[in-house]
């Protein structure tokens, strides 16, 4: 389907495309200045899209309920179409550009850059999302609330251990992993828990009135989550909260995504797409009021997903000093300067000058330099 143009923008780009998926089955392209770069309508007509993701080469991947998996081309133009036997929940995509996704039925799909099937695997229930680590493993939350961690190649590491304490969880909405492979996880009972890689709870948070529906992290673990009741909110590594606002007319948040400055973008039901910094200052809106919005990413060439941030990963060479530095590292000086009582290694400098004897006993003089300590004292 060819994309529809619009004017092109004379205003200087700060930021990565975004890309959204609505109720009207389109996906659309837009820049930093709120302006469609293309919409693509090659879905279904009747159906709904439910959620987008982009490859290091700006390749867009679509699902709708449709029962179809679509990619897209950076100037809008369809690759190639994969036909599935139910609904397309959610979706996922590794630093390789390969697609998993999640069916209504229970089943999770990975698929190759050129829409080939790698592998499948059942679970039998309704999986409402997807995520994939920085190792290319496959998290998976389910309905039933039971998490299953896959390998790369569709093995099960591990499932419905008792140390995930979801027992009461009601149904997983949404999963994600940051860049060290700790899992985050919302549910019906308006939580959100941190596992380790092992499956470890780490910390919950359950003060929340309205369910988490979508999550982010950022590069220093930092946790952004969206709300049934269009707010958007920060914790930080420990799961305390940093701050919130409400940006989306107390409208369900359906998606959330990050670029390599923090900065936050989220897409509600209202039709509303809103741009904040770290700071949770919004920057800017994009507005369709006629539609509802169910998934939102950035590019990664912005740095925003965790599966880019590997230092291995053949795609994508991130800056490292910019974005895998948590803090500024302090940089030593060479000159250091001793306390009042120099530190002497054991072994000093010694000058030995002897004058011809005169007397019977030469003159010596023995001068030593202290050898400082490269560990200044504390």
């Amino acid at each position: 389907m060819a994309p529809k143009p619009t004017k092109p923008s004379k205003t200087l780009l700060t930021g990565p495309p975004i890309y959204l998926v609505d109720s009207r089955a389109t996906v659309r392209k837009i820049n930093n200045v709120r302006e469609d770069v293309w919409q693509f309508t090659g879905h279904d007509k009747g159906y709904i899209c439910t959620s987008v993701n982009v490859d290091s080469k700006s390749n867009v991947y679509s699902t709708s309920s449709d029962n179809t998996v679509r990619k897209i081309s950076d100037v809008g133009e369809e690759q190639w179409v994969h036909i599935q036997k139910d609904d397309v929940v959610c979706s996922s995509i590794d630093c390789f550009g390969n697609v998993i996704t999640g069916s209504f039925s229970g089943v999770v799909t990975k698929l190759s850059t050129d829409g080939e099937v790698l592998w499948e695997y059942a679970i039998g229930v309704y999986i409402r999302s997807v995520a994939v680590d920085p190792d290319c493993n496959v998290i998976i939350g389910s309905e039933d609330g039971i998490l299953t961690k896959l390998s790369a190649i569709g093995n099960v590491i591990w499932r419905d251990d008792s140390s995930f304490s979801m027992s009461n969880s009601k149904g997983i909405i949404s999963v994600a992993f940051d860049y060290l492979g700790n899992i985050y996880v919302s549910s019906r009972d308006n939580t959100i828990r941190k596992f380790n890689t092992s499956g470890k709870l780490c910390w919950n948070v359950e003060r929340y009135n309205s369910n988490i529906t979508s999550i982010a992290i950022d590069i220093m673990e930092n946790v952004y989550i969206g709300l049934g009741d269009g707010s958007i909110k920060k914790l930080n590594r420990h799961g305390i909260e940093n701050w919130s606002v409400n940006v989306h007319n107390r409208k369900k948040v359906t998606g959330i995504t990050l670029d390599i400055n923090c900065n936050v973008y989220s897409c509600s039901m209202s039709g509303t797409m809103v741009k904040m910094n770290m700071l949770g200052k919004v920057i800017w809106k994009y507005l369709d009021h006629k539609i509802s919005f169910f998934g939102i990413a950035a590019s990664p060439l912005s740095g925003g997903h965790p599966t880019h941030w590997r230092l291995d990963n053949p795609a994508v060479t991130p800056d490292v000093t910019t974005s895998l530095t948590p803090t500024p590292t302090p940089t030593l000086t060479q000159t250091i300067t001793p306390s009042t009582t120099p530190v002497i290694s054991s072994t000093p400098n010694v000058t030995l000058t002897m004058t011809p004897a005169i007397s019977s006993t030469p003159n010596v003089t023995l001068t030593m330099t202290p050898a400082i300590s490269s560990t200044p004292v504390p």
